[in-house]
């Protein structure tokens, strides 16, 4: 025979589950926040790294020694190119507007 519950025994069970799934949802809750603050603080973390990387990365650039020397030697390695390619090296020396090439040396 099957025991019927009455309605004070089926509003306890239903109690029972309400408060079962309330706990549930606490623990997911606290999780989501934890996920969330866990979250952000890599997000910051990330913003932080490219920001550093970004500052390295044109430092390195600025400091590049090829770069340096290229910059500071563009005549000469343009006229050297031009005396081996077999190109007019007086006409380059003259668009260039170049009176000496070597540094400290007089006119």
């Amino acid at each position: 025979m099957v025991a019927r519950l009455s309605a004070t025994e089926k509003l306890q069970q239903a109690e029972g589950r309400l408060q079962m799934v309330e706990n549930r949802v606490g623990l997911l809750e606290h999780r989501v926040e934890e996920v969330e603050t866990s979250l952000a603080s890599e997000v910051q973390r990330a913003v932080s790294v490219d920001s550093e990387l970004k500052e390295i990365l044109i430092e390195l650039k600025n400091k590049n020694p090829i770069t340096e020397f290229v910059k500071e030697n563009w005549k000469v390695l343009a006229i050297w190119i031009a005396i081996t390619s077999g190109g007019d090296v007086r006409l380059l020396i003259e668009a260039l507007g170049i009176t000496r090439l070597v540094p400290g040396a007089g006119g």
